[in-house]
């Protein structure tokens, strides 16, 4: 697949420069908090030793410079689109880093970052081509994306089933990043609930948000999806995210 003004380029190639500006694009982009999954930390590390074929940057043809970063892995899974796991996320990845016996035959995202310096540029749809076409490069299926919705963290208190189902006059979901997929040939599969915990004592978590949380209760903290728990008695707090599973179909040409 072309793309006009950028190069694709993998991890298996260029792993220094992906790893590098991965790592960067991550700090400036995401919430500290996401940062600090169990799951997440677990297996993250070993994306680019045992599948660096599936990380990714496109590259601005003129400049040379990482414009965008994707993160994939390839899941051995034949199960229908309408039983994708609730764990979202974290049971993609745990997933995909057990040994399995059986043919790899679906792709799973991870993460899709384009840098802030280069967003409103179109990238985001470029991104899910490239991912759909590593996928067909490698004799998989289809995409499954446990998507983090990009304007979610305005609207914390409303369920994720509800804010799903918003919708512009247009008829398209009202957010961006769904609405991009689903403009890309994806379709919408559910809510997937428990898609990413995050953990950790009151200190932590003080520290993660640059908030006081001097109570036990409900707190609706910056970048999150839905409210975090704090048990100031227990020294807790505890963070659940609600994602939604999209699917693309990536066989033929595209």
């Amino acid at each position: 697949m072309e793309f006009p003004g950028y190069a694709l380029r993998t991890a298996d190639e260029h792993l220094d420069d992906i790893r590098r500006a991965a790592e960067d694009a991550s700090q400036r982009v995401w919430p500290e908090f996401l940062r600090h999954g169990a799951v997440g930390r677990l297996h993250w590390a070993q994306l680019w030793t045992r599948f660096p074929e599936y990380q990714y940057a496109l590259v601005h043809d003129e400049t040379g410079h990482i414009v965008a970063i994707g993160h994939s892995i390839p899941l051995a899974w034949r199960g229908p689109l309408q039983d994708l796991p609730p764990e979202g996320w974290e049971w993609a990845i745990a997933d995909g880093m057990r040994p399995s016996g059986r043919p790899r035959d679906t792709l799973s995202a991870l993460a899709i970052i384009v840098l802030p310096d280069h967003q409103r540029k179109g990238l985001g749809r470029l991104m899910v081509q490239a991912m759909c076409d590593i996928g067909r490069r490698h004799g998989l299926g289809r995409l499954v994306v446990p998507l983090r919705p990009t304007l979610k963290s305005r609207y914390p208190l409303t369920p994720m089933d509800r804010y799903v189902g918003w919708r512009n006059e247009d008829g398209l979901p009202f957010d961006p990043w769904l609405r991009l997929h689903v403009r890309a040939g994806g379709s919408v599969r559910g809510v997937c609930p428990r898609a990413y915990t995050v953990e950790g004592t009151v200190d932590e978590w003080e520290e993660w948000t640059g908030m006081r949380l001097p109570e036990s209760g409900e707190y609706t903290v910056p970048g999150a999806l839905a409210p975090i728990e704090v048990d100031a008695d227990a020294d807790s707090v505890r963070y659940v995210e609600a994602n939604v599973w999209v699917a693309h179909e990536v066989r033929g040409p595209r």
